[in-house]
C-alpha cells in the first residue's frame, strides 16, 4: 500500500496484476488514521469478489446542525469497467455508517458481477444445448 499524498487520502494498492485505488475524502471532518485504516481495511475486501474495481471514493462528510446534533454521511462510488456504482448513506455513528455502505456495495457490486456475468454463461449453455438437439 502506498499513499499518493496526505490532503486527499489516496492509496494505490495492489492484488498480484490488479490495481486499486482507494481514495478517502473527509468534509467538515478530520479523517483521523484510524478511521481511515477502518474504511480502507473494510473496501478492500470488495476485490474478494470482484477483482476488475478500478477505483473507490470514499467521501466521508459531518456536519453540526445547532449545538449537540451532529448529521453524518458516507458517499461511496466505484468505478468498475462499463460503469459506476454510487451510493450514500446518513446517521449518527461514522463506523457505522462505513460498515453499512460496505454491505450495500458488496450486495451492489455481486448484482452488477452477477448482471454482467451470467448473460455470458447462459448464451454459452444455450449454444451448446441447441447444438447438441441437432445432433439428434
Amino acid at each position: 500500500m502506498r499513499f499518493l499524498s496526505q490532503r486527499s487520502r489516496a492509496c494505490i494498492i495492489r492484488y498480484g496484476e490488479a490495481i486499486l485505488q482507494l481514495v478517502i475524502r473527509g468534509h467538515g471532518i478530520h479523517t483521523t488514521p484510524a478511521l481511515r485504516e477502518y474504511a480502507e481495511k473494510k473496501f478492500q475486501r470488495l476485490t474478494r469478489y470482484f477483482a476488475n474495481i478500478q477505483k473507490i471514493e470514499i467521501h466521508l462528510d459531518a456536519q453540526k446542525i445547532h449545538d449537540l446534533d451532529h448529521k453524518q454521511a458516507v458517499k461511496v462510488t466505484i468505478a468498475l469497467p462499463g460503469g459506476e456504482i454510487h451510493s450514500e448513506e446518513s446517521g449518527p455513528d461514522m463506523y457505522g455508517l462505513i460498515d453499512i455502505m460496505h454491505d450495500k456495495m458488496m450486495r451492489s457490486v455481486r448484482r452488477y458481477k452477477g448482471r454482467h456475468f451470467d448473460k455470458k454463461h447462459k448464451a454459452k449453455i444455450r449454444r451448446r444445448t441447441s447444438s447438441a438437439y441437432a445432433r439428434l
